[in-house]
């Protein structure tokens, strides 16, 4: 599990297509003490750390991972955030972020007001449930909150810390991000579908 508090970078180097996956290989000088097998969360994608050499980091991708990801759409040299794995004794500074993208979505517009940005996004129909006004969301594995929502499109507002730590400040318009909804949310509307179920 991660918290959605970014405090590392990395930069794409290669993503390489293999028999029936691809392998994914970061550059970042500020992780540490991280070892093979270890979980990093890229973008929002809980991934397993699988060589290291020097500051370079791979990663294997599934084809599930390339179809619910924005992964398929990166290039070398792109700037992705990166987060270890939360630990017991770690801060909860964010929220509860699992590692496992639901879908991505669609950068429709961003606005700077002010000293913060307004950003919106569109994602799908299905999930409109899931964007609750002053809730919890995890866009490219930043923990935000939502401000307001209209069906499926909804809106953010960034701080300039947010803004300026996190590869938010690289996005633009018609901008594909990994989504991961607020578990809580997924599960209760799960439930609810299921309102006379017994064990």
């Amino acid at each position: 599990m991660f918290t959605g508090i970014i405090r590392n970078q990395g930069i794409v180097q290669n993503i390489r297509k293999l028999a029936t996956s691809y392998q994914l290989y970061i550059k970042s000088d500020s992780l540490n003490n991280v070892l093979i097998g270890d979980s990093i969360a890229i973008d929002g994608v809980c991934l397993t750390v699988t060589s290291i050499k020097s500051n370079i980091y791979s990663f294997d991708l599934s084809f599930e991972t390339l179809k619910k990801t924005a992964f398929a759409n990166y290039k070398t040299g792109q700037l992705v955030n990166l987060e270890k794995a939360l630990t017991l004794n770690s801060p909860l500074d964010g929220h509860i972020v699992q590692g496992h993208v639901d879908e991505t979505g669609k950068i429709q517009n961003i606005v700077k007001k002010d000293q913060a940005w307004e950003i919106k996004i569109n994602v799908s129909v299905e999930s409109a449930p899931y964007l609750v006004p002053t809730g919890s969301i995890s866009v490219n594995g930043v923990s935000l909150t939502i401000t307001n929502s209209d069906r499926n499109i909804f809106t953010l507002v960034i701080i300039p810390h947010s803004f300026k730590e996190t590869n938010i400040s690289t996005l633009k318009k018609g901008d594909i991000v990994n989504i991961e909804y607020d578990f809580i949310a997924k599960y209760l509307f799960h439930f609810k579908k299921f309102p006379n179920f017994k064990l």
